[in-house]
C-alpha cells in the first residue's frame, strides 16, 4: 500500500503548484525560512524553477539566515545550479548538443558575455531551443506544409517535461506554439544547429533575443536560405564565435555575402574564431581564384583559430590560395585541416618563393602560431612532400602534423628529412606524428625512427600502421620504444613472429608507453613475448591492441605470467580474431586477471566476441 504524504510535502506542492499555475508577484515567496526554499527547489520542474528563480529579489534578505549576503547569495545560486543540472541531466541524458569543444589554442578570450554561474540553466534551455527547433523543420520540410514557423505545435510530450499542465485559465496561452519558446526562453540559446529548411527571415526574428556563440548550418543552397543566414549572423555580430557548414553549397555570390556579414561595423575584420566547411562544396573550387570575400575573411581574421576545409572537394588551385592568404596576412590561426580533397601540387609556388628557406632568412616566421596542421588524404606525393618541408620551417611551434593516406612514399620521406634533422637539434614542440598509409617501407621508417629517436623531447604519438614494412624494422621499433614515446601505432605492417622478437630484446627500459596498437600483424608467439615484456616494463600502460595477431595458444600463458607480476595500470587488451586464444582454459586464465586486476579483456568466441568487463562479479 502506498505510503501517504507528509503534511509537510503536501505544503511543498501546494507551493508549487501556485508558482507554476499563479500568476502573483513570486518574491514573497523568499521570505520563507531558507530550510524551505532549499527543499522546494529541488521539487520544481523547469518552467516553474524559471519563474521562481526570475522572481528572486536582487537584494534578497531573509531574516532566517545568520550567513553573510555574499554567502547567501552564492549558496542560493547554487541551489538553482543545482536543480538544473539536476533536470538536464533527466531530460537530455541522450541528447546531443553540438557545441565547439573548448579549445586550447585560441589566443583571444571567450567572446560570450552571459552568466557563467547559469551554466546549466543556460545549456537546459539552449537543448530546449534546439529540440523545438528540430521538430519544426521536420514538420516544415513537408511537401504539404503551410502557414508560419512559429505557429509549429510543440509535442505535448516535450510540454509536459517542462511542468506545463491542461489547467485552468492557463490555456488562455498557447504554450504549446514554437513562438512562445523562442520569445521567453531563446535568449538562453548559445549554440544552434538549423537546418536549410529554417533558414528564413521568420527565424531570424524568432531568435531575435539570442546571442548566438556557436551556429550549424546544414545543407544550405539557395540565395533564400543564404539570405537567412547572413541575416542571422548579422544579429549575433557582437558575439559569434564559431561557423560551421555542413553539406552545403555555396558559389562565389553567396560567400561573399556571408563573409561580409561577419564583418565589424566601421572595422575590416570580424570575431569568429573556429571556421568549419566540412562535407560541402564551393561550387567555384576548381577555379583559379577563391572568392574575394572569403580571401578578406582569411586575410583579416584577427581571433581566427580554426579553419577546417575537411572533404569539401578543394582542387590545388583553391587550397594553395586558402594557404597563402593566411600565410601573406602572418595569420595566428592555431588549426588548419584541408585533409580529404585532391590538391596534389597545392604548395609548387612555395619552395620558390623569395626567401622562404628559414635557413635564408630566420626572421620569417608567418604561420608562427600553427599548432595542427592536417594534411590526410589529399593525394600528395614525393614533389609535395618536398615542397612541405621548406613550408614546415615557416611553422615553428606545429606540435600535429597528419600526413597519412598520402602515396608519398620512401622518397617523399626523405625530402622532409631536413625538417625533422632541423626538429632534433632543439627542443621542438611536434608531439604528435601520423604516416598511416603512406605506402612507406623499411628502409624510410628505419631512417625516420632514428631521426626521431634523436629528439631531445621524444614524440607524443606516432602513426607508421598500413604500410608494408615487414620484419626488418623490428629492432628499430624496439629502440624507438625506449625513447619515451607513449602512443605508437604499427598495425598492419607484416611484421611476424621473429620481428616481434628482435624488438623486444631491445626494450631494456624508459618506457612510457600509454596505449599500443600492433593490430593485424603476424606476430605468432614472437607478439605475445613482446606484450608481455611491455606490460612488465611499462607502468603506465592502459591499454593494448593485439587483435588479429594470429596468437597461438601458448600465447595465453606468457601474457597471464606478466600480468602476474606487474603492477602496472593496464585496463584494456584486446585479443580479438586470435582464435587459438579462445579455448576454455584460456579463457579461464585470463578471466582471473579481469575479476582481481579489474582488466577489460576482449577475447574471441566461435562467431562471436566475449568481453569481460572490469568489474567485480566472478
Amino acid at each position: 500500500m502506498r505510503e501517504a504524504p507528509s503534511l509537510y510535502s503536501l505544503c511543498l506542492d501546494s507551493i508549487k503548484d501556485m508558482i507554476l499555475f499563479g500568476d502573483d508577484d513570486l518574491s514573497c515567496l523568499y521570505q520563507l525560512p531558507t530550510e524551505i526554499i532549499d527543499c522546494l527547489i529541488p521539487r520544481l520542474p523547469a518552467i516553474a524553477l524559471q519563474k521562481f528563480q526570475d522572481a528572486l529579489p536582487l537584494n534578497h534578505e531573509n531574516g532566517h539566515e545568520v550567513a553573510s549576503g555574499s554567502q547567501r547569495k552564492r549558496k542560493r545560486c547554487d541551489n538553482f545550479e543545482t536543480a538544473w543540472m539536476t533536470l538536464y541531466k533527466s531530460r537530455f541524458s541522450g541528447f546531443r548538443l553540438i557545441k565547439p569543444a573548448d579549445c586550447s589554442y585560441c589566443h583571444a578570450k571567450r567572446i560570450g558575455t552571459h552568466d557563467f554561474r547559469n551554466e546549466w540553466q543556460e545549456l537546459y534551455w539552449n537543448s530546449h531551443i534546439q529540440k523545438c527547433l528540430s521538430v519544426a523543420a521536420e514538420k516544415a520540410v513537408l511537401p504539404y506544409f503551410e502557414g508560419c514557423l512559429g505557429e509549429i505545435k510543440i509535442p505535448d510530450s516535450i510540454l509536459l517535461s517542462m511542468g506545463y499542465k491542461q489547467c485552468g485559465s492557463y490555456l488562455e496561452v498557447d504554450y504549446s506554439k514554437l513562438a512562445y519558446h523562442c520569445q521567453h526562453f531563446g535568449l538562453y540559446a548559445r549554440y544552434l544547429t538549423l537546418q536549410n529548411v529554417l533558414l528564413q527571415t521568420e527565424t531570424c526574428h524568432l531568435l531575435r533575443n539570442s546571442k548566438l556563440e556557436a551556429l550549424v548550418v546544414q545543407w544550405i543552397k539557395s540565395k533564400e536560405q543564404v539570405e537567412g543566414v547572413c541575416k542571422l549572423l548579422s544579429q549575433n555580430i557582437e558575439t559569434m564565435a564559431s561557423l560551421r557548414f555542413n553539406h552545403c553549397k555555396l558559389s562565389s555570390e553567396f560567400v561573399n555575402a556571408i563573409c561580409e556579414s561577419l564583418l565589424v561595423k566601421d572595422l575590416p575584420t570580424h570575431r569568429i574564431q573556429h571556421f568549419t566547411f566540412n562535407t560541402s562544396r564551393l561550387l567555384e573550387a576548381d577555379s583559379i581564384s577563391i572568392p574575394a570575400g572569403l580571401k578578406s575573411f582569411l586575410s583579416s581574421a584577427r581571433c581566427l583559430c580554426t579553419a577546417d576545409f575537411r572533404d569539401s572537394e578543394l582542387q590545388q588551385n583553391f587550397a594553395r590560395m586558402i594557404f597563402s592568404a593566411l600565410f601573406d596576412a602572418s595569420s595566428n590561426i592555431a588549426f588548419l585541416d584541408l585533409s580529404e580533397n585532391n590538391i596534389s601540387g597545392w604548395l609548387s609556388h612555395f619552395k620558390w618563393k623569395p626567401s622562404s628557406h628559414l635557413h635564408v632568412n630566420p626572421g620569417i616566421c608567418t604561420l608562427k602560431s600553427l599548432c595542427v596542421l592536417k594534411l590526410r588524404g589529399n593525394n600528395l606525393r614525393k614533389d609535395d612532400a618536398d615542397c612541405l618541408n621548406y613550408a614546415l620551417f615557416h611553422m615553428p611551434n606545429l606540435e600535429t602534423l597528419d600526413l597519412g593516406d598520402n602515396p608519398i612514399e620512401d622518397d617523399g620521406i626523405m625530402t622532409l628529412m631536413p625538417y625533422f634533422t632541423r626538429m632534433a637539434e632543439r627542443i621542438t614542440p611536434l608531439i604528435d606524428l601520423n604516416l598511416e598509409e603512406c605506402k612507406l617501407t623499411c628502409h624510410g621508417i628505419k631512417i625516420l625512427l632514428q631521426v626521431l629517436s634523436s629528439f631531445k623531447k621524444p614524440l607524443n604519438s606516432l602513426r607508421i600502421g598500413d604500410n608494408n614494412l615487414g620484419s626488418e624494422v623490428g629492432v628499430q621499433l624496439g629502440k624507438f620504444i625506449c625513447t619515451g614515446i607513449k602512443e605508437l601505432h604499427f598495425h598492419d605492417i607484416g611484421i611476424n613472429s621473429s620481428g616481434f622478437v628482435e624488438a623486444q630484446e631491445q626494450i631494456t627500459g624508459g618506457v612510457k608507453l600509454v596505449f599500443i596498437n600492433i593490430r593485424g600483424n603476424p606476430g605468432g608467439v614472437g607478439a605475445a613475448k613482446f606484450i608481455s615484456k611491455l606490460i612488465v616494463l611499462a607502468p603506465e600502460l592502459i591499454k593494448i591492441d593485439a587483435s588479429y595477431n594470429v596468437l597461438p595458444a601458448e600465447a595465453v600463458p606468457i601474457i597471464s605470467s606478466s600480468l602476474e607480476i606487474a603492477k602496472g595500470n593496464l585496463k584494456h587488451l584486446d585479443l580479438t580474431g586470435n582464435a587459438m586464444c579462445s579455448q576454455p582454459a584460456s579463457i579461464a586464465m585470463l578471466k582471473k586477471y579481469v575479476v582481481d586486476g579489474h582488466i577489460d579483456i576482449v577475447l574471441p568466441v566461435p562467431n562471436l566476441t566475449t568481453q569481460f568487463p572490469y568489474d567485480d562479479d566472478p
